[in-house]
């Protein structure tokens, strides 16, 4: 579900728009996530992998770190 009151342009939460979460699910509180597409050694399928913000930039900074792949 997600959070209206997440502005996806400046990536910050503005409470602009009404945030229906909490009239639904009023214990669950909106927060930073990603999902990145993954394949799973085990099987070979694509997988979607959750990952909090701060994993995620962590990632990041290693990926910039190791320089392109290619």
């Amino acid at each position: 579900m997600e959070c209206l009151a997440f502005d996806r342009n400046s990536e910050t939460f503005n409470n602009k728009e009404k945030d229906h979460v909490r009239d639904f699910f009023p214990d669950l509180k909106c927060g930073w996530a990603y999902a990145a597409q993954c394949i799973d050694p085990a099987d070979g399928n694509v997988k979607v992998l959750n990952l909090k913000k701060k994993l995620m930039e962590q990632i990041m900074v290693a990926a910039d770190d190791l320089g392109d792949p290619t």
